[in-house]
């Protein structure tokens, strides 16, 4: 455990890190009424979870670990509850006041946050499997809309989750794939759900000037990845160039202010 200055310092970082999460919340108060009540609890908790985000904390996470606390690697569920916690904590070894709200209110909290994680991620990725804790999600490829064999196969050795990419293929692909899954499912009586990915913006330059082509130079290898022979690059001043002093690859002229050999 770290001595009280420094246990001061950390808790005026983390009380700082709050206020910020506090202050993104209030920013968007105006857009939460648009938010179905049934999601505004969430929305909030994602709001303190970006402010979080936006920081580096890993040298805070390694600051809190040292002194036996929680490192927030866990807070999604919770991400103000948490910090709360870890302050509380610090307040009382500082020997500081505690701020508002109580450890048992704080508690209650973090468990409808787990809680609502939970309902959330049945309803998104369905139920979780008898025999394991995660559930497996697999995208889409072009040939699953053609490939009934394919999807089954996928379906009968785990698949929970169909993922349709839509920045790929097109409707008539997804339909197809959706299709298979449909067959699929009234052949094994399993479960799936399907998430169709949209395709988010996207640059368009329009056609491009042909340019050099990049170089590229490899060693060589056997087929067990051993190395048979370097790749070698002689790199000599364009001012005043020199012949390589061993067997190269490719011998490049550089012009560079003030580059000698």
């Amino acid at each position: 455990m770290g001595d009280v200055d420094s246990l001061r310092s950390l808790t005026a970082e983390l009380t700082e890190l709050r206020g910020e999460m506090i202050r993104e919340e209030a920013s968007l108060e105006g857009r939460m009424d648009k938010i179905c009540e049934l999601h505004r609890e969430s929305a909030r908790n994602l709001v303190h979870y970006i402010a979080l985000r936006q920081h580096d904390v890993r040298d805070l996470q390694e600051k809190l670990t040292d002194n036996g606390l929680s490192s927030l690697g866990r807070c999604e569920a919770d991400v103000l509850g948490a910090i709360d916690a870890v302050l509380r904590v610090l307040h009382r070894l500082t020997g500081k006041a505690e701020a508002s709200g109580t450890g048992a209110e704080q508690e209650q909290t973090a468990i409808r946050g787990w809680e609502l994680l939970g309902r959330n991620t049945d309803a998104l990725l369905g139920p979780p499997p008898q025999h394991r804790m995660v559930r497996i999600m697999v995208t889409m490829p072009s040939e699953a809309a053609g490939d009934f064999g394919l999807v089954r196969d996928l379906l009968v050795n785990g698949m929970d989750c169909m993922r349709v990419n839509c920045a790929h293929d097109g409707p008539s692909e997804w339909a197809g794939m959706l299709s298979n899954l449909e067959r699929a499912k009234l052949e094994t009586g399993l479960e799936c759900r399907v998430l169709m990915d949209l395709g988010g913006p996207k640059l368009r330059t329009g056609p491009l000037e042909a340019g050099p082509a990049v170089i590229k130079y490899r060693p060589r290898r056997d087929a067990y990845g051993r190395l048979i022979s370097p790749a070698r690059i002689f790199l000599t001043s364009a001012r005043d160039p020199i012949a390589p002093s061993a067997p190269a690859d490719a011998c490049f002229r550089c012009l560079a202010p003030g580059w000698r050999n």
